[in-house]
């Protein structure tokens, strides 16, 4: 395989790593998870969006 494929497959792959992790990471599904973590599952959606939407 040509150097440039490696490289543009690990390019790729960080990309797409790093997309996942701030996604995971992103202070709403922080705010999701603590919420269902305090048993509010079945309004943790949108008690995050009232909490973190400017106003």
């Amino acid at each position: 395989m040509h150097s440039n494929i490696k490289a543009a497959i690990i390019l790729g792959s960080a990309i797409i790593l790093a997309v996942a992790i701030y996604v995971y990471f992103s202070p709403h599904q922080v705010c999701v998870r603590a919420q269902e973590a305090n048993g509010n599952a079945e309004h943790a959606e949108m008690a995050c969006v009232n909490l973190l939407s400017p106003s």
